[in-house]
Parts: structure tokens; C-alpha cells; sequence
């Protein structure tokens, strides 16, 4: 859908020329869907992060994340991602341009052992969309913050990441995270972001060569 911002309008006609992701993980049963909310800024395309409340036993406590959530019994994914994100946000994105899609992935370092997946949707929104409303038992807070801080060029840390294979065996990676103010972001949501800094770094470029 076109949008009136042309960075924005460039990335979803980018976006809707892109080849469908046809991958799939049939074994995973479970699927999730999060929404990448951009509005226009001065600096370049802000995105709406969220941290969850940190809880004991909870495997995203504390995380930066983008609104999102599992989908419900039939429920299509993009259905999933716009009622998630007026559950946590209060922002309905019901008639909000959709710009298109990024890959779907699986929640873990190796796909046959994830247990559900997660679709990408990026929306659009005016930079006055209106104040949002968190969902006080879920989102700790939330902030809009540059699409290019979580760029491949971004200044970024590495720590050791223990990933539980199973109950007995725990494996580590070295990953990255990004300081964005007081927001750690890193894993999947940090790997999103980084595809769509990807994504609106090539648009630009080709826009600039016009």
C-alpha cells in the first residue's frame, strides 16, 4: 500500500517486489506474528520497541521486543499482529497502511528444535499517531527509536548467550546487542531490525541514484 512518505512508499514497493517467503516449518504448530510500526523522523524512519515486565519463569522477561504475540485457533497472522499491538499499546492498526513483510523465523539458533515462529508485518503510521496505552501486565515501557540504530554498522557489544537445547544441555553463542538509551536489544528482535535497517539502507541508495 502506498503511503505518503517516500522512504516509506519506496520500502513498501520494495517490499511487495520482493519474492514470497515460502518457508515453513510444518512441525511448529505454534506460530506468533509481531508488528514493525514505523513513522516518518527527521534522522530517518523511527520503529516502536517495547520492554516486557520483567517476571520470574518468564523466558522474555525484561526484553526489548515489537509488539506481538501468538495467534489465536484460526486466526491469521496478520490478524495476530494488529490485535497484539492493540492489546500491549493501545495503537490500532486496523487501517494503518501495511507495507509488507519480512521472512518468517523460527525461535531458535536451529529450526527443527524451535517450537514456534514468528512473521514480521511493517506498518506505517503518521509521526502523530497519538499517545499510546500500555498494558500495564505485560509492557514495562516503550519508546519510538531510529530504524538505523540497529543497522550492521551500529555500534554494538557481544556477551555469551546460554541456549537451553533441553532440560540437561545448554549451549553458548555469542551474540550481539545494541544500546539504544537504556534499551538492550539483541536476539530475534535485534535480527528483525537489523533486516529492515537492510531493507530501507537499499531503498535509500536507489532512490538517491534517481
Amino acid at each position: 500500500m502506498l503511503v505518503s512518505d517516500p522512504l516509506l512508499n519506496a520500502l513498501a514497493v520494495h517490499l511487495e517486489g520482493q519474492a514470497p517467503d515460502v518457508r515453513d516449518w510444518p512441525r511448529l504448530k505454534r506460530h506468533a506474528a509481531i508488528a514493525l510500526v514505523l513513522r516518518p523522523a527527521a534522522e530517518g524512519p523511527e520503529v516502536l520497541v517495547m520492554r516486557r515486565v520483567e517476571r520470574e519463569g518468564d523466558r522474555w522477561s525484561g526484553d526489548v521486543a515489537c509488539p506481538g504475540g501468538f495467534g489465536r485457533r484460526g486466526e491469521a497472522p496478520l490478524d495476530t499482529a494488529i490485535r497484539e499491538t492493540r492489546e500491549e499499546l493501545g495503537l490500532d492498526l486496523t487501517d494503518a497502511p501495511l507495507l509488507g513483510r519480512l521472512r518468517a523465523r523460527p525461535t531458535s539458533p536451529w529450526h527443527r528444535f524451535a517450537d514456534f515462529q514468528v512473521a514480521p508485518f511493517v506498518f506505517a503510521v503518521p509521526p502523530e499517531c497519538g499517545a499510546l496505552t500500555l498494558e500495564v501486565s505485560e509492557v514495562a515501557s516503550a519508546k519510538w527509536i531510529p530504524v538505523h540504530a540497529a543497522s550492521r554498522g551500529a555500534a554494538r557489544e557481544h556477551f555469551w548467550w546460554w541456549w537451553r537445547a533441553t532440560p540437561w544441555i545448554r549451549i553458548p553463542f555469542r551474540v550481539p546487542r545494541v544500546w539504544v538509551d537504556d534499551y538492550d536489544v539483541w536476539g530475534m528482535t535485534l535480527e528483525i531490525l537489523q533486516e529492515l535497517a537492510g531493507r530501507l539502507d537499499r531503498v535509500s541508495l536507489r532512490e538517491a541514484r534517481r
